[in-house]
């Protein structure tokens, strides 16, 4: 009569019940043991996010759509801390701490490469969907791993720090190069603004001060007004003339109105073709010539004004980068400093006992049924 598997496992266990409690009590003893020489590690974490409205030398990077867009496909956001988690994997953060921590000494090695190794092994990052990250570390020393957490976090803020002082620096230095630049450049223009105003008389001119920009309109067409006014008296004049000169042509003042009219024609004529002395449109320059004028003086204008312009905004931006370069302030907000951890994360010895004596037993039983395998045939 076959046999079933339940009642062969039950004639195993009460025939070989010795040698199976054997093999389980040396395999238990055995893990008692070893959970007990096992060097004890303890695991300590720190917890810290970007500082609130405050943009950090990596915030442009945020706006990429293109990252944005690859990372919502990929079932995430992209945050800054995003960022953050990578700075903190490179090599040049790594490389501090590890020397900070004297960790070469604890990893008892000689190379840079294998302490950098041993070091992503036994640290972890997570960010959160919120925006905040936290670091942990594991260490046979609770200081160890505390120190571990702590200093990574400081090597984060302090790297932050240097990269804002640093850009802060190089546009200062460049905008300061620009402005002088910039500087020269709106000097040059104001002067030849002045010669040009002065040579044409258009204005009065003073050492410390520029035109208005709708003087030389306002001078031409006080010119015009005049010259209007003469022809208005020419035109006068010239009806007294007739009216005299019907009368006789050697009349007193037949004679006199011919004369002034000769005299107004000639200034009209001067006026507006001749150049003479003196201040304004018409007088140091003709009338004619007003529309070369307004087209030099306004290139002028257009230049003077774009580097006055442009001279006022590097002067703005050049405040700014002195206080992005003076700007020593934390560049995270940590929440969470790590603390020694008072109990151990590793070796979990009920676990390891109970895994012991469950596979010890496991193993004995499967030996013993090894032995009569065919009757399971």
């Amino acid at each position: 009569m076959k046999k079933n598997f339940i009642t062969i496992l039950l004639e195993e266990i009460a025939t070989k019940y010795r040698f199976i409690t054997f093999v389980t009590i040396i395999s238990t003893v055995f893990a008692i043991i070893l959970s007990l020489v096992w060097p004890h590690t303890f695991e300590s974490a720190g917890f810290f996010g970007p500082i609130l409205g405050v943009e950090s030398p990596y915030s442009a990077l945020v706006k990429n759509i293109n990252l944005r867009l690859r990372n919502v496909l990929y079932g995430s956001g992209l945050v800054v801390a995003d960022v953050y988690a990578k700075i903190l994997r490179s090599r040049r953060i790594e490389t501090e701490v590890i020397e900070r921590c004297g960790l070469m000494h604890i990893y008892k090695t000689d190379y840079i490469e294998d302490a950098i190794k041993r070091f992503e092994m036994d640290t972890n990052i997570q960010v959160g969907w919120e925006g905040l990250i936290s670091v942990s570390a594991k260490a046979h020393d609770p200081e160890i791993s505390a120190q571990i957490v702590n200093e990574w976090m400081k090597s984060l803020d302090r790297f932050l720090r240097e990269a804002q002082m640093a850009r802060g620096l190089k546009e200062r230095i460049f905008i300061n190069e620009r402005l002088r630049h910039v500087e020269v450049r709106l000097q040059i223009y104001k002067d030849s603004l002045n010669k040009f105003l002065t040579r044409h008389g258009l204005i009065e001119q003073s050492s410390d001060t520029l035109p208005d920009v709708y003087s030389l309109n306002n001078q031409i067409s006080g010119a015009l007004r005049v010259y209007n006014q003469l022809n208005t008296d020419l035109i006068k004049q010239e009806a007294l003339f007739s009216y005299y000169s019907a009368m006789g042509e050697n009349l007193p003042m037949t004679k006199s109105l011919r004369t002034k009219i000769r005299m107004m024609k000639n200034n009209l004529q001067k006026f507006s073709l001749g150049k003479k002395g003196g201040l304004g449109p018409g007088f140091s320059e003709p009338l004619f010539v007003t529309s070369q004028l307004q087209s030099q003086y306004r290139n002028l204008r257009r230049k003077v004004s774009m580097y006055s312009d442009l001279y006022n905004l590097l002067v703005a931006l050049q405040e700014i980068a002195s206080l992005d370069e003076k700007k020593d302030v934390p560049a995270i907000e940590i929440i969470d400093w790590a603390e020694p951890p008072q109990r151990r994360v590793w070796p979990q010895r009920a676990i390891i006992v109970l895994a012991a004596a469950a596979s010890s037993f496991i193993l004995s039983l499967l030996i013993c049924l090894s032995e009569r395998h065919e009757e399971f045939l």
